[in-house]
């Protein structure tokens, strides 16, 4: 007799079944609380080596090439067809994770009619019977526990997960039907935030657009033009530069000439920002410095899109810092920062951020530049971010292929539209009314949090049986499994 004995069908259901302790929710009676793996196998994919890459072939699913939806081959890839291999062959609607590196965890529906090759620590999670697991059903599962994933995974710095992991997670199995009527309603669901999502960008893009409207016409004088008619008798711009070159705490150097980008209405004068602001360029304090708390550096990376975030990667000095150096680049409040570096061609830096307030000591860092303007504070903001000002910026723009730097130098080059300086209070009062009506209407579709966790709470519900589409005369799934459908 064989020492190994063969296990039934019903001695494997019942090493599948997570025990009552371990079920980490209640579910409808007529649902069963099994490990993933009885119904479904997560397949890991075939190292491809980059010598094997070709021009036309077949496309190969890298973990770059994992976007949600957007799983899609386009940008993938390609080996030759005699790689073809039905084990590692992806279809539309396989659920893909990555699984291993930064992403870990990180989940895409292969979107393509196009098959495809899984590439290595892809997994491919694949049903093992459709007549027990509805694809889309089991899709939504994976997206939903796509965070707890994450956190099973080990190797520190470089996480992995493996397919036993995935396998071993406990998995609250519906009925067939019930399955089916779960994923429409969530498609349905996710569907109309997905449309709610676009409708916001959409909106934001137009906020941008008229944003940027208003501050071409500011700086044109074209905001100001009744004003200006009621108000002739008012000191000119150039009376108005000769008092703010007495205010400049440095000399005046030399600038490189260029031309003006438009022409200005009677009155005003084009100047450079060397004649109407005081400059600081940051130090290179070294990174062997850094420490986990003290006074922070700020950085470029806190620089975005014209908004200052301390909290994004802070790096600190010590309280005992060379006090020569904590005195010359310490920010002040006003002062408008300037970031010079980033990706040349992509426009990601030449970002400006006013300091509005300094509860703590602030650093300057190398590649960032602190102007405080003497005078029309706000019109001066305004303009480092309007259309005007980038295009002058990005044409002193040098640097590697990588890498894009405008220098301290050239930012005091750029010119400036100096408006009489009453019309310039004109000016920024209408421009900050405009802007914080702009604001609070974009406040009212900045609720892309909130979107996300609707959908949070849709797929939390789905899967405890919460969505009101369960039918107590659907058949029992562990009827089902027991009838043998999983072989």
């Amino acid at each position: 007799m064989s020492k190994n004995k063969v296990k039934t069908a019903e001695e494997l259901l019942q090493e599948a079944l997570v025990p009552v302790e371990e079920q980490p929710y209640p579910i409808p009676e007529n649902w069963v609380w099994v490990r993933f793996g009885l119904v479904a196998q997560l397949i890991n994919g075939f190292a491809f080596k980059s010598t094997d890459y070709c021009n036309e072939g077949i496309p190969v699913i890298r973990i770059s090439n994992i976007k949600g939806n957007n799983t899609t081959s386009e940008e993938a890839v390609k080996v030759p067809y005699t790689f073809l291999d039905e084990k590692f062959l992806i279809r539309r609607g396989d659920m893909l994770l990555a699984m291993s590196g930064a992403t870990t965890g990180k989940t895409g529906i292969y979107n393509s009619d196009e098959v495809a090759l899984q590439n290595q620590r892809v997994g491919n999670i694949k049903e093992i019977d459709e007549r027990v697991l509805y694809r889309a059903y089991k899709n939504c599962f994976v997206l939903k526990s796509s965070e707890d994933i994450l956190k099973m995974a080990y190797g520190g710095a470089q996480p992995n997960i493996s397919g036993k992991m995935i396998e071993s997670i406990a998995f609250p199995l519906p009925p067939i039907d019930e399955q089916k009527r779960i994923a429409d309603k969530i498609e349905r669901f996710l569907n109309k935030i997905n449309q709610a999502k676009q409708l916001i960008e959409e909106a934001k893009e137009t906020f941008e657009l008229r944003r940027a409207a208003i501050l071409d016409k500011a700086f044109r004088g074209e905001l100001t033009a009744k004003w200006r008619e009621a108000n002739l008798e008012i000191e000119s711009a150039e009376v108005f530069e000769q008092r703010l070159k007495k205010k400049l705490k440095k000399s005046s150097g030399k600038v490189e000439e260029i031309l003006p980008p438009h022409q200005l209405p009677s009155g005003w004068k084009w100047v450079h920002l060397k004649d109407i602001a005081d400059s600081k360029s940051g130090y290179a304090f070294k990174s062997e410095h850094f420490s986990d708390v003290g006074i922070q550096v700020v950085r470029m990376g806190n620089l975005h899109k014209n908004v200052l975030n301390l909290n994004k990667n802070p790096v600190f000095l010590p309280n005992d810092y060379d006090n020569d150096l904590l005195n010359k680049f310490k920010v002040n409040e006003g002062d408008i920062l300037l970031s010079l570096t980033g990706t040349k061609y992509k426009r990601d830096y030449g970002y400006a951020v006013r300091v509005e307030t300094v509860n703590d000591t602030l650093l300057l860092n190398q590649r960032i530049l602190a102007l405080t303007p003497l005078d029309l504070s706000d019109y001066f903001y305004y303009y480092l971010q309007s259309p005007v000002f980038r295009e002058l910026f990005f044409s002193f723009e040098t640097g590697a292929v990588n890498q894009g730097n405008v220098s301290s130098v050239s930012v005091s080059s750029i010119v400036f539209p100096l408006p009489p300086r009453e019309e310039g209070i004109e000016i920024q009062r209408i421009i900050g009314n405009l802007i914080s009506k702009e604001k609070e209407l974009e406040q009212l579709l900045d609720s892309q949090e909130s979107l996300e966790l609707i959908t949070q709470t849709i797929l939390t519900k789905a899967f405890r049986g919460e969505l009101g589409t369960n039918e107590i005369n659907d058949e029992s799934v562990l009827s089902q499994l027991k009838d043998g459908l999983l072989q």
